[in-house]
């Protein structure tokens, strides 16, 4: 008969399709990271460019929010650019990877936003931050202040041992304890929250530093005095003060006022709850 199909081609057809089923149906459920989510190609993207440093020149690169547009998230990331800052800098990978491209910057913006796309854990804070401001629902994420006073703790870093044993310190980040401290879900959300209040509380009036700076360098006189019989071994000697400018700094009053203070006045642009 005209146009018959020999029962040979029809067994090939269904175990190819037997095959492709299972890939196709892998393909269609495979959860989207950005499903629901801005596009972090709109609001994000690296910065590239040569610096000079003692006589060599050097690539530098490094995340940036994208300034100029004026939808609400945009907005949002100019009023608040701390969070957002601190989640690029500190949750996403970009030294050493892309400075291959250059100076192909769209080529290099498009493989960064995709890598940002297809990391879930960043797609997750990215679009807890941004929550607030896209009229999405916040998930039911809270902390506890011990969790709050744990986190922002660690951004008061004794960093290194001054040859009278005094310590040099900063409140910083990368550099801090964060990475030793116990994880739990959402942290990260709760460290860029710690980063922002800590920067905008660090002043009280023009030029007059809020008390917790003042405490932490008493903390730090204290801690020297208390481990300066372990100055003959450095390590261990800025180890003590550092981890004891933590606990200090985790139970401080002043810090934890400033803190909540600070929380209470954003709690309409934070996709969290702080419970009491």
């Amino acid at each position: 008969m005209q146009g018959a199909r020999p029962a040979w081609a029809t067994f090939g057809e269904n175990v190819a399709m037997k095959k492709i089923l299972p890939l196709l149906l892998l393909f269609f459920t495979q959860p989207d990271p950005v499903a629901g989510q801005p596009d972090p190609a709109t609001y994000i993207r690296l910065s590239m460019r040569y610096y000079q440093d003692e006589g060599e020149r050097y690539l530098g690169v490094s995340p940036e929010l994208i300034s100029s547009g004026r939808d609400v998230l945009s907005l949002a990331m100019q009023k608040y650019p701390r969070r957002f800052r601190y989640v690029l800098m500190n949750k996403t990978r970009f030294q050493g990877i892309y400075e291959k491209y250059y100076p192909d910057t769209i080529r290099i913006n498009r493989l960064f936003t995709d890598s940002l796309r297809m990391d879930a854990s960043f797609m997750r804070v990215y679009g807890l931050l941004a929550a607030p401001f896209t009229g999405k629902e916040n998930p039911s994420v809270r902390f506890s202040q011990q969790q709050l006073m744990a986190v922002a703790a660690r951004f008061f870093y004794c960093q290194s041992v001054r040859s009278d044993s005094g310590i040099a310190s900063a409140i910083c980040v990368g550099r801090n304890g964060l990475n030793e401290l116990s994880s739990f879900p959402d942290q990260s959300l709760l460290e860029a929250f710690c980063f922002e209040a800590i920067f905008e509380k660090y002043y009280v009036s023009p030029g007059v530093k809020n008390l917790f700076i003042t405490r932490f360098l008493s903390f730090i006189e204290e801690g020297r005095r208390t481990y300066i019989n372990l100055f003959v071994n450095q390590d261990l000697y800025l180890k003590g003060v550092r981890e004891y400018c933590f606990k200090k700094m985790e139970q401080d009053g002043a810090l934890a006022a400033a803190l909540l203070e600070y929380y209470e006045a954003n709690k309409d642009n934070l996709a969290f709850v702080i419970e009491s």
